[in-house]
């Protein structure tokens, strides 16, 4: 036949129109959401250097899921399922995985500044002064001397008995103290929080200090806490006392903020 109609012929000897051969299939469009959920996905790879980007990970599986089931829904004008789903396992692994690692660096931190807090409260019972003083000093410098020796130290770089005193008021205040009311009456409580400042880790230990009650001088001063300065060396853990807070009051503590780096190093 003339022109361009495509005509068969069925069993019947009818003449039926087929399908047009080139015709174009129905446009679906992308899900804005399920693209957004992709993209939350792999932001939250960055939770691993900064907690706040849980958020995104959190964002990319519930994007994605309400993404899925709108496509699900009108799939005859939405399409992008495979990006939804990307971005749910995306979010999960990163998000679970980054808290995981979180939780056990936590843990880990507190664990290894409860064996330091343990040492100092046995310096505490058992030692002298000069035995809890330096517990002050850095562990390279505690190496190979002793606390008598690292006390004499101690005292030369004062410029005066008084400065030396004003600066180690709180231990000898809190040595005192435990002295008075026996050794049995002190024990390491808790680790009161953890900060990570860069490579150090600063832990803060709270004691308790259980006086008789008729020699009790008031709750302040049966509580002290012990900020401790920590870095990783190798597979092993090294710890100093920072600053000693006594008497203290329970969850006060604030760790000073990091000053601003000017761009100088200062």
């Amino acid at each position: 036949m003339a022109g361009n109609t495509n005509l068969t012929a069925n069993d019947a000897g009818d003449t039926v129109v087929s399908a047009i051969e080139n015709e174009l299939p129905a446009y679906r469009a992308i899900s804005p959401a399920a693209i957004l959920s992709l993209v939350l996905g792999l932001v939250s790879g960055l939770s691993f250097a900064n907690q706040y980007f849980l958020i995104a990970s959190i964002a990319a599986v519930v994007l994605g899921v309400l993404a899925t089931r709108k496509i699900e829904r009108f799939n005859d004008v939405l399409t992008g399922v495979g990006y939804a789903r990307a971005g749910i396992a995306l979010g999960l692994i990163f998000g679970l995985a980054s808290f995981t690692t979180e939780f056990m660096s936590d843990f880990l931190y507190r664990r290894e500044a409860a064996k330091f807090a343990r040492q100092y409260v046995e310096a505490l019972k058992r030692g002298q002064l000069e035995d809890v003083l330096a517990l002050e000093l850095d562990p390279e410098t505690r190496k190979e001397r002793t606390p008598s020796d690292l006390l004499k130290e101690m005292k030369s770089k004062q410029p005066n008995v008084d400065a030396f005193e004003m600066r180690t008021m709180s231990t000898r205040g809190l040595k005192k103290r435990v002295d008075a009311i026996g050794a049995d009456a002190v024990k390491f409580s808790k680790i009161e929080n953890v900060i990570i400042d860069g490579f150090s880790i600063r832990a803060g230990a709270l004691l308790d200090l259980q006086a008789p009650p008729a020699k009790t001088e008031g709750v302040d001063q049966n509580h002290a806490l012990i900020v401790m300065l920590g870095h990783k060396d190798g597979a092993k853990f090294e710890w100093q006392v920072e600053s000693v807070i006594y008497p203290y009051r329970l969850a006060s503590y604030v760790p000073a903020a990091k000053p601003a780096d000017d761009g100088h190093g200062h």
